[in-house]
């Protein structure tokens, strides 16, 4: 027998722990893992309660919709686990399409506005949610960008050869400008999680140099963001996933990176660097070494996350395009949440025009 209930707690959340890392293992990626949610429901979802729609078939789960309530603009959605704060691709957890579709079926039945921001747009979730909202609500989908990967079928050597002579270049030119700075050191660490207090302040203090620490987007300057990043880096290191790149010239960090490797592939979290060694690219320095990190410990994918960026197609780097849809339910909430989405996409229409006009 199929039926449905809806966790709002985190001691619910707890309590599927065994049931959704079986599920999430069929995905093969760490932003749908346990870990990830159960740290962003800490982080971001104190005082907001969950909504996690759970299907059972039987007395096994199989499915899981892990959202949360949010309100923007006063009108309360219903979206994924830390999706706003984060920016990442997401999705659902689910056995079988049986089990997805019903679990759809479900969530469009409260009646309240849903925002899925970035699915993958051949995703069963995207091809499901454009043919079921029909006669219960009006969808619309949003372009939610692209995720840059690197496949790595081939040895380090002939990955390089692949590249541009150009980029070969640029990459030798950033390496002797670097050691004119002094002694470089790069290193891949996997650390236990008695090491890591200790490394991610590291880490939080390279990134908020320059210019994200100025506009105040540095994990240093969003309390919630780095009470995230705390607790899901500690439960990544307590499974032996968490790797922190660092990039030191005589001694000193000048560029970070906070990833993990999950289902043999490395995944990109955070990045950063201090702005006063820009002229070796320290940045794009710690990614090569991280991507050659990738070739050599035989991994079958380098996965950048976050958004497509000029800068990285430099690694001759594959896309997967993202789609965010925004489900508006027959209902008083999904009325109200339909005109004011309207209402801000006119504004923002005339703004963009407005200025376009006064710049000619």
């Amino acid at each position: 027998m199929v039926n449905y209930s809806i966790i709002s707690n985190k001691e619910g959340l707890i309590s599927i722990e065994n049931d959704w890392r079986r599920l999430a293992e069929r995905f093969k990626n760490p932003l749908l893992d346990f870990d990830w949610f159960s740290a962003g429901a800490e982080a971001f979802n104190s005082n907001e309660p969950l909504s996690i729609f759970i299907i059972k078939n039987g007395s096994q789960i199989s499915a899981i919709a892990p959202l949360a309530d949010t309100i923007e603009r006063d009108v309360n959605k219903l979206e994924l686990i830390g999706s706003p704060f984060l920016g990442e691709p997401g999705g659902l957890l689910y056995s079988d399409q049986s089990s997805l579709e019903m679990l759809l079926r479900v969530i469009i039945r409260k009646k309240k506005p849903i925002f899925l921001r970035r699915l993958q747009s051949n995703s069963p979730e995207t091809d499901l949610v454009k043919k079921m909202h029909i006669t219960r609500s009006i969808c619309r989908i949003k372009d939610g960008g692209s995720v840059p990967w690197i496949s790595i079928n081939t040895n380090w050597d002939d990955y390089l050869e692949g590249l541009s002579s150009r980029r070969r270049y640029d990459l030798r030119r950033a390496e002797k400008r670097a050691n004119e700075f002094g002694r470089v050191e790069v290193e891949v660490l996997s650390p236990k999680v008695e090491d890591l207090e200790k490394l991610l302040q590291e880490i939080y203090l390279v990134e908020a140099t320059g210019w994200k620490g100025d506009k105040g987007s540095a994990i240093l300057k969003k309390p919630r963001l780095k009470n995230f990043f705390s607790l899901y880096s500690t439960k990544a290191a307590s499974q032996n996933m968490l790797r922190l790149g660092f990039l030191r010239i005589e001694g000193k960090s000048v560029a970070v990176l906070l990833g993990v490797q999950y289902a043999k592939r490395f995944w990109v979290l955070k990045i950063g660097y201090n702005e006063y060694y820009s002229k070796c690219s320290p940045g794009i320095l710690l990614i090569h070494h991280t991507i050659r990190y990738a070739f050599d410990n035989r991994l079958e994918a380098y996965e950048f996350l976050g958004w497509d960026q000029p800068w990285i197609h430099m690694w001759n780097c594959q896309l997967r395009h993202c789609v965010s849809p925004l489900i508006y339910p027959y209902s008083l909430s999904g009325g109200m949440a339909f005109t004011k989405d309207v209402v801000r996409y006119v504004e923002k229409k005339i703004k963009f025009w407005s200025n376009h006009v006064r710049s000619e």
